[in-house]
């Protein structure tokens, strides 16, 4: 089976990589999204702006203020009785003949994607049933979940001329996200995607976080279940569904744990070894536990990748212009000192997204190829 690069292996070639792949540079594939007018790098510039000591007008003001006691993220949460996805403010753009194909789960053209012409899909009974993880989903629903990728995989791998598809990934964001209702983010693992000019470029770096070795250790070591410094892979041809989801909610429960411990930390600011300072100093506002179904190279496995620690962020380095150095920034509310307030976040940390508002020279290409996948996927 074709790899998704030529010259470099990434956390999806671990565990399945054949010789070839073993003499390759590992690195990670880093996205920007133009067009995405999000408030995240809006309210980013109000707060470096404050923490420069710049001067703010009266409406910047109230918004820091907001941002700081954290009234701005209670008020998103509170708009809605359980969230946006499972209310009628849901917008989107269904894919409705190849979502009339599954019982359980719908397929749209999401607002902003995570990468080039990605789609994304949700359980049609969302507003009955309000599940919010993966672990959550019965066999029937994550077996279809399955076909669902391997059907889309096999149509766009046979009929796409533009580009050549290699792999399918479904990303679930865990534990802090915005949309509760549970959601998967598609990925077309696209070959050399750095040459197409789809606003992609390749990071010869191997970012991890620095709780992983510890989480990894309080897995029981098995047939099928592989340990990187990333996180988990479980191989879906070894272990038994049910039982792969046992793990990934064994495993997000122990990171849960740590973030348990590192806020008591931050309220008592009574640490006692070096992983004290770092929960105390460095836990992020918004810890996440990225979830991977990924259908590559004829495998299919279940990875978990936490994201609990984040780094200080330079604040005498940020450019108040630069939009993407505005979005990879994540506000730290409870800091116990100022230096702390701004923290580094380019996420999901194996595969990062940035999202902009300007509109870049590689989103013609990204909607044309947007149109070509969709057509495809809803002829009849």
């Amino acid at each position: 089976m074709e790899s998704q690069f030529q010259n470099y292996k990434t956390f999806f070639d671990l565990g399945i990589e054949d010789e070839k792949d073993a003499e390759k540079i590992f690195a990670t594939l880093f996205c920007i999204i133009g067009g995405a007018h999000k408030k995240r790098s809006y309210n980013n510039e109000i707060v470096l702006k404050y923490l420069k000591g710049e001067k703010l007008t009266e409406k910047e003001q109230k918004i820091c203020a907001d941002i700081l006691s954290g009234k701005i993220y209670q008020d998103i949460k509170t708009e809605y009785e359980h969230c946006q996805l499972c209310s009628d403010n849901f917008v989107r753009s269904v894919l409705v003949k190849l979502s009339s194909k599954y019982k359980h789960w719908e397929i749209c053209c999401p607002t902003h994607p995570y990468t080039p012409a990605g789609l994304m899909l949700y359980l049609k009974n969302r507003k009955e049933s309000k599940i919010e993880n993966v672990q959550d989903l019965n066999e029937e629903q994550f077996i279809e979940l399955q076909s669902i990728m391997v059907d889309i995989y096999q149509e766009l791998n046979s009929n796409l001329d533009t580009v050549k598809i290699v792999g399918i990934n479904v990303l679930f964001n865990q534990i802090s996200k915005s949309q509760l209702c549970i959601h998967g983010h598609v990925e077309f693992m696209i070959s050399d995607v750095q040459n197409e000019n789809l606003g992609c470029s390749i990071i010869k770096q191997r970012p991890k976080d620095l709780m992983v070795t510890r989480l990894n250790r309080q897995i029981n070591d098995r047939d099928g279940l592989l340990k990187f410094p990333e996180g988990i892979k479980i191989d879906l041809s070894k272990i038994p569904i049910l039982e792969a989801l046992r793990i990934v909610r064994d495993y997000e429960n122990n990171i849960n744990k740590i973030i348990e411990y590192g806020e008591e930390l931050k309220k008592s600011t009574d640490s006692k070894n070096r992983i004290d300072e770092i929960l105390l100093h460095f836990l992020s506002p918004a810890p996440q536990n990225y979830i991977y179904l990924t259908y590559y190279k004829d495998k299919m496995f279940l990875s978990c990748v936490p994201e609990i620690i984040l780094e200080r962020a330079n604040i005498s380095s940020i450019d108040e212009k630069n939009e993407c150095q505005l979005y990879s920034l994540k506000i730290n509310q409870k800091a116990k000192c100022k230096e702390d307030i701004l923290l580094k976040q380019e996420s999901p940390i194996i595969r990062p997204s940035i999202k902009i508002s300007k509109v870049t020279q590689e989103d013609s290409n990204i909607k044309r190829l947007r149109k070509n996948i969709v057509d495809i996927l809803e002829r009849d």
